[in-house]
C-alpha cells in the first residue's frame, strides 16, 4: 500500500457546502488518505456533519474545539495526522479526483519534499469544472532556490495557499500557523518551505477554490486585513534573516505592493466592517493611496504583472480611476455567471 496521506480541513459555518470537499477526497484514485475534519466551535451544523462522516467513512476523523480561527483549527488538525505525507484543503473548495496522487507521484519521480499545483477560481453560480487544456510544466527548485521561487511567484502572484501543496510531514515539525490571524500561509509556507531540500510545483489546475458572496476572500475591506501588512514584515524579517539579496529584494516587492493591495480590495468589493465610520474610510483609502505613491516607481521597477501595474497606476491617480471600471466589470460578471 502506499504511504499514507492525512488532508486537514478545518471547519466553520459551511453546513450546506462541506460536501464538496469531503467528497472530492474521498473519490481520490489515491488509495490511502485519511481526512481530518475539525469543527472550529461552527454555530450551525458544521459539528453534525463532520460527525456524521466519521461515523459513516474509517478514514475520516473528526474534533471539536472551540473557535479560534482557521490557523488553530489547521494546528490541531495537525497534532492527530498519521500520515507520511499532509495536505491542506479549505471547507469550502474541492480538489480533482488524481489532485493527490499526481502530487505524490511528482514527489517520486523528483524524489522531493514539498509538491505543489495550480489553483482554479470558481464561481458560485458556474460550479461546472472544464478539462484544463495546458500542457503540463513543471519547475524543480533545490536549496536556496527553493525560497527564491516561492519569493518571486508569491510576488507576482498568490501563490503562498498551502493548499496547493503535499508536505513531507517531517518538515511541519516545529512549525505552527500563527493562530487568530489572516494571511498566515505566506510566512508559515516559507519556514516550511527553508526546512526542504526539494521543491517540484506544476502549472496544472487541481484545486478549485470556491468564491461566493460569503468567502473571506470575497468580502471587503475589514480592520483585520491590516495584517497583511503585519506577514509582509515578518516575511521580510524572515528573508533577512537568511541574507540572501535576492529574498531581500522580493520582500521589499512584496511590503511595497501591500497598499495597492488593500486598496484593490476595497476598489472592488468596498468596506464590510460596519465599525469603520465613513470619515474614517476616506482616511484610510487615503492613507493607502500615499504608500502607493511612494513605492510607485519601485513598483513598476518590479516583476509584478503588467495588469497589476496599470491597476497601481489607476490608483496612484485617483481612486475612483479603479474603482468605477471595476464596478462595472463586477456587473457584467455577476450577470455572466448568473447566465452561464
Amino acid at each position: 500500500m502506499k504511504p499514507l496521506i492525512s488532508v486537514v480541513i478545518p471547519v466553520f459555518n459551511v453546513e450546506k457546502i462541506l460536501h464538496y470537499a469531503v467528497d472530492s477526497l474521498l473519490a481520490q484514485d489515491y488509495e490511502n488518505v485519511e481526512i481530518i475534519l475539525v469543527n472550529d466551535g461552527s454555530s450551525d451544523q458544521s459539528g453534525r456533519v463532520c460527525d456524521e462522516y466519521a461515523r459513516k467513512y474509517d478514514n475520516i476523523f473528526a474534533f471539536h474545539k472551540e473557535n479560534g480561527g482557521q490557523s488553530s483549527a489547521r494546528n490541531l488538525g495537525l497534532k492527530h495526522c498519521r500520515g507520511e505525507y499532509v495536505g491542506f484543503v479549505d471547507s469550502d473548495d474541492w480538489v480533482a479526483t488524481d489532485m493527490y496522487s499526481y502530487l505524490y507521484s511528482l514527489l517520486v519521480e523528483h524524489n522531493a519534499d514539498v509538491s505543489s499545483i495550480d489553483i482554479q477560481l470558481v464561481g458560485e453560480h458556474n460550479l461546472e469544472i472544464e478539462p484544463s487544456r495546458l500542457s503540463e510544466k513543471v519547475v524543480v527548485k533545490e536549496d536556496v532556490d527553493i525560497l527564491r521561487y516561492y519569493m518571486e511567484i508569491t510576488t507576482k502572484d498568490d501563490g503562498y495557499s498551502v493548499c496547493r501543496c503535499l508536505f513531507k510531514k517531517q518538515l511541519l515539525e516545529g512549525v505552527a500557523f500563527r493562530e487568530g490571524k489572516f494571511y498566515e500561509d505566506i510566512d508559515y509556507k516559507f519556514l516550511v518551505l527553508r526546512n526542504a531540500k526539494k521543491f517540484v510545483d506544476s502549472n496544472l489546475p487541481k484545486y478549485f477554490y470556491l468564491q461566493t458572496q460569503v468567502s473571506t476572500s470575497f468580502a471587503g475591506f475589514k480592520r483585520k486585513e491590516y495584517q497583511l501588512v503585519e506577514a509582509s514584515d515578518i516575511l521580510f524579517n524572515l528573508c533577512s534573516e537568511i541574507g540572501d539579496k535576492r529574498l531581500i529584494y522580493y520582500a521589499k516587492v512584496k511590503r511595497a505592493r501591500t497598499a495597492f493591495s488593500l486598496l484593490a480590495r476595497i476598489a472592488y468589493l468596498g468596506f464590510a466592517d460596519d465599525s469603520i465610520t465613513p470619515t474614517e474610510r476616506k482616511k484610510i483609502i487615503r492613507n493607502f493611496t500615499r504608500d502607493l505613491r511612494l513605492n510607485y516607481w519601485f513598483l513598476m521597477a518590479s516583476p509584478i504583472p503588467v495588469n497589476r501595474k496599470l491597476m497601481i497606476t489607476a490608483l496612484a491617480v485617483h481612486f475612483k480611476c479603479l474603482q468605477i471600471p471595476l464596478a462595472c466589470y463586477k456587473a457584467i460578471k455577476r450577470k455572466t455567471d448568473y447566465t452561464k
